[in-house]
Parts: structure tokens; C-alpha cells; sequence
């Protein structure tokens, strides 16, 4: 079983050319790569309007409950809509995360605006996962700027994204610093031991399989998790099982 904890749906304006631009084609591709279940985020929701992306998002959903996990992305500069949507989706539908990405959206990700939206999330029993990376790719989230909501949300389950790309050594140190820190694998990065260093001093329990599809293709980065020097129990933890704890932590039943 594969538990990816990190695509999308939809299409985002830029470098990135998205050949999966429908759900169905986003199921098609699952399959071929051996994905069970995927926790989503809509990239209309991180680019341009949150509102009309999580719309989007929840009839996906609607039509393969059992295959997408539904995040609710948000821009806390937009404070009283984001807590809107959030008490929508996480209160009302039972969704059990949240997403933000404080680069598109242009927004310091430890800004009084991000902590006041999401001690509303925490509030739901909801978890955050953070895009996190290097000055180029998340000038707005590095890790440390990151390590600043795990210790303002210390009940909160705070999931960086990419592992912070190129300073995934910034990333497992915040890690160690917070235990409500967890990583995940998707995206570009894949330095030589780093997922084993993740593993070795957060624990097998605190890092996941991610892709970032389908601005990243399945396959490649499922290898950065099968091809690591780790047993494969250890392998499974990461593949699947530590998604599936989490989520189950938040009221959300995989089917396994």
C-alpha cells in the first residue's frame, strides 16, 4: 500500500507544464503508479482564489472519497474568509487539514495572520502541512521560519513540505527541536542520505512519502523512499502506515 501525503488537482500558471489537468487524469496516473490514497490541495487555491479551489477540490472528492484526502488551503492575509473556509471544511465536512503555501501566496508564514487562522484550525483538531524550502523556493517558509509556528502551536501537528529542499539539514533540525514537526518527502530535493538522516534523528515515525504531483511525477519519488538504505519495515512506516496514523489521529479512516 501507498499513501502519497502530498499531490494536487488542477493547473497552475507558470514554468510548470501539468499534463494531469483533470481528477480522472490524476486517478489514471495513481493507478499506473501504484497509489492507494493521496491527500490533496487544489493549486487554484494556492495561486489565485483559495474560496473557488476548495470548491473545486470538494467535488473531486465527492466523486473518489476513498482515493483523495481533502486538505483546505488558505491565505491568512484574507484572515476572516480563511477561518471561514476552514470552519467549512474542517468543521463542517469533517476534512482534517489544512494547507498553506506561504510563497504564492506572498505572506510571511509566521505572521501574526497565520497563527491567529490557524489556532482556529487547532482549534478543529486540524493538522497544517507548509510548503517549506530553500530562499529560492520558500523564501517566506524556510524551516526556521517554520520552527516559529511549531513553537507557537505546540499542540499542533506541523508538517513541512519538500523537507525543506536544499536545506533539509535546517528542516530535520527543527524537527529535533519540535516533536509536533513532522516531514515529508516530496519534491525536488534528493541529496544522498537524506531521508535516512531524517529517519535516524526524528524517529521512523515522524517522515512520509510525498510527491507534489503532478508538478512532480509518482514514480521517481516513491524511488527516493524505496531506494534508501532503510529496512523495509521502516520503508513501509514511511510509504503508508505514518500517513495513516496521522490522519486517523484527525478523525479521518483509511481503508487498508
Amino acid at each position: 500500500m501507498i499513501i502519497d501525503a502530498h499531490i494536487h488537482l488542477g493547473v497552475i500558471a507558470g514554468v510548470w507544464h501539468v499534463r494531469a489537468k483533470t481528477v480522472e487524469d490524476v486517478i489514471a496516473r495513481m493507478d499506473k503508479a501504484g497509489i492507494d490514497t493521496a491527500v490533496a490541495s487544489h493549486l487554484e487555491s494556492l495561486g489565485y482564489d483559495f474560496a473557488e479551489g476548495n470548491a473545486r477540490l470538494y467535488e473531486a472528492w465527492r466523486r473518489y472519497p476513498g482515493r483523495l484526502v481533502p486538505l483546505v488551503a488558505v491565505n491568512p492575509r484574507f484572515r476572516e474568509e480563511a477561518v471561514s473556509e476552514i470552519r467549512k471544511y474542517v468543521g463542517g465536512f469533517g476534512w482534517p487539514g489544512v494547507k498553506l503555501h506561504p510563497q504564492q501566496g506572498n505572506y510571511p508564514v509566521n505572521c501574526e495572520a497565520t497563527y491567529a487562522v490557524l489556532e482556529e484550525a487547532a482549534k478543529l483538531g486540524a493538522f497544517v502541512l507548509i510548503h517549506s524550502g530553500d530562499r529560492f523556493v520558500a523564501a517566506n517558509s524556510s524551516p526556521y521560519a517554520i520552527s516559529e509556528v511549531a513553537r507557537r502551536l505546540p499542540d499542533m501537528t506541523i508538517i513541512m513540505a519538500h523537507m525543506g529542499v536544499w536545506d533539509w539539514q535546517d528542516a530535520i533540525e527543527v524537527g529535533t527541536m519540535f516533536p509536533n514537526v513532522m516531514l515529508d518527502t516530496s519534491g525536488s530535493g534528493n541529496t544522498y542520505g537524506m531521508i535516512e538522516q531524517a529517519v535516524e534523528l526524528l524517529g521512523p515515525h515522524r517522515v512520509m512519502y510525498g510527491s507534489d504531483f503532478p508538478l512532480m511525477p509518482f514514480e521517481p519519488l516513491v524511488a527516493k523512499v524505496t531506494g534508501c538504505e532503510l529496512p523495509a519495515d521502516i520503508k513501509e512506516l514511511l510509504l503508508w502506515r505514518n500517513a495513516s496514523d496521522l490522519l486517523s489521529r484527525h478523525g479521518w479512516k483509511i481503508s487498508t
